[in-house]
């Protein structure tokens, strides 16, 4: 039976059987790949509690075999717990947000694996290193993982009229979702539309710096509390939409911030 070792992050696992686990990983060079943890949950050695959500390792898988099954994984050596998220509810549902939306995603052929490695290892190191705003961090990733999925937001001019952001005229601007990006002033005096959101032109601009600049500077960016609410409002619109689907973990993340928020 073949063997391959890559660096990986836990996206989900669950029980199977009595001591088993059935782990979805997303590797550096493979993409999502879905392995079983045989005995895991008596291991004393192999795996005492390492296999936890978000933790990067660097994993020993071995297989599929001739039957074409799932993958076993056979050693893991932990290179980032990210401990202090676990410690944290509202950084815990930031990272199950993001690691559901890369498992919804990533298929496990390995296509564009490593800038999506790159990117959710960023963010989690981030969040869990508290050096930036947990909204920021949650903004770079929901902008920086559509785009490099192929369903970037536009940011860079009008999905009506296709003038340039910096030919727009107008008080503010519009994020629409079903439009894909911004709508200008002029375009989008045509009512109330739900699935919008008001932007200023500089906070659009800062919102494709994040987009589209080198990710180690990209959370750099200063947002004001009103541009991270919607920013944060408007991408979650959008990965929803895009989706076509419910995500669990976003209920949770957002009944979290409520009472985060409203101090309960």
């Amino acid at each position: 039976m073949s063997t391959f070792t890559s660096r990986a992050i836990i996206l989900k696992r669950i029980t199977y059987l009595d001591y088993d686990l059935i782990i979805d990983f997303l590797t550096y060079e493979k993409g999502k790949v879905s392995a079983i943890a045989k005995n895991a949950l008596k291991s004393k050695k192999r795996f005492a509690g390492i296999l936890e959500p978000f933790v990067c390792l660097d994993a020993v898988f071995a297989g599929p075999g001739r039957k074409n099954g799932m993958p076993v994984l056979k050693e893991a050596l932990v290179k980032n717990p990210f401990a202090g998220i676990r410690l944290d509810i509202k950084k815990t549902a930031y990272a199950a947000y993001w690691s559901e939306m890369v498992n919804r995603w990533m298929e496990e052929d390995g296509t564009g694996s490593m800038p999506v490695f790159q990117l959710l290892y960023h963010v989690l190191d981030g969040l869990d290193r508290a050096g930036i705003a947990q909204e920021t961090l949650h903004i770079l990733f929901q902008v920086r993982f559509m785009t490099l999925a192929g369903m970037a937001p536009r940011l860079d001019s009008c999905g009506i009229c296709k003038k340039k952001i910096d030919q727009l005229a107008g008080p503010e601007l519009y994020f629409d979702v079903a439009k894909g990006g911004i709508v200008c002033h002029t375009c989008g005096l045509d009512g109330y539309h739900s699935n919008r959101t008001a932007f200023s032109k500089g906070t659009v601009k800062q919102l494709l710096w994040m987009q589209t600049s080198q990710l180690e500077k990209a959370a750099r960016v200063q947002l004001s509390g009103a541009a991270r609410n919607g920013c944060k409002k408007a991408l979650e619109a959008f990965v929803l939409y895009h989706l076509s689907s419910e995500l669990k973990s976003l209920d949770v993340l957002r009944s979290i911030c409520g009472r985060v928020k409203g101090g309960a």
